[in-house]
């Protein structure tokens, strides 16, 4: 089992991937955006644009006003930053003459950075700075792992059969209506955290369900897709090299 930590310290969970967070700041942040989607996908689009503005808002509004506090530490210093995406983003910037500061909480990572640029320009944003004219038409969808197989398949792209679930009795009774082996997984969430594979007994799938409860509220579980999930890692431009995740055995070198 993983680890809990109510703070970023640095402790190592076996089921996050490198990018070390807060379970706790990481469930509420997770949940939340599942909820924030959910109505965006119900509502009119004018309305749908609105209530992401509002969730994105209120959050820069928070960190900004708790600014002063002296639990919360903005820096430019790029040894505070654990995760490689941002670190790249802040070498980058600065070869652009972009200052870059992120935000911490009691010395874990918010996700939240200030960009100034040369002409004094100032921006906040969450992750990534994405351009205002493409934030909310994939993003509503792209992050969310039940949004993105409904979009999926209402384009004749095959998905895995699977659910949300919040409660481990609504994950029983699917997983007793489909067939195994399952895959359970955060509804938010990438790179396969807290991500188990292979499940083929109920035992199995109440510790799966346990882990991946530790991000989100919002569970889905699904039928595993043959064959087994193979990733790629791109090491010379006329050269791939294809491991398979689950028996680790090299295809092609």
């Amino acid at each position: 089992m993983s680890k809990k930590h109510s703070t970023y310290s640095g402790a190592i969970c076996s089921h996050c991937d490198a990018n070390k967070s807060s379970h706790r700041r990481t469930w509420w942040r997770y949940s939340k955006a599942v909820v924030y989607r959910y109505f965006s996908t119900v509502l009119p689009a004018p309305l749908s644009k609105l209530v992401m503005k509002i969730r994105e808002h209120s959050a820069r509004v928070s960190i900004e006003f708790f600014d002063t506090s002296k639990n919360f530490v903005r820096s430019s210093d790029i040894a505070i930053i654990p995760f490689a995406r941002a670190r790249a983003l802040f070498k980058e910037a600065h070869k652009r003459g972009i200052v870059m500061e992120a935000h911490t909480y009691r010395g874990a990572p918010l996700h939240y950075y200030r960009a100034t640029f040369p002409n004094k320009r100032v921006i906040g944003f969450f992750g990534l700075p994405r351009p205002p004219e493409t934030r909310f038409r994939g993003e509503i969808w792209m992050d969310d792992k039940i949004l993105l197989k409904k979009k999926l398949s209402a384009h004749g792209v095959p998905v895995p059969i699977g659910a949300s679930v919040t409660t481990f009795r609504s994950a029983r009774r699917l997983f007793e209506k489909l067939q195994t082996p399952f895959v359970v997984k955060p509804r938010r969430g990438s790179r396969g955290s807290h991500t188990t594979t292979c499940i083929y007994t109920e035992k199995d799938l109440y510790e799966a369900f346990k882990i991946a409860k530790q991000l989100c509220y919002f569970v889905v579980l699904e039928e595993q897709i043959a064959p087994e999930y193979v990733e790629c890692f791109l090491l010379i431009k006329s050269h791939v090299n294809s491991l398979q995740k689950l028996s680790l055995t090299l295809l092609n070198s």
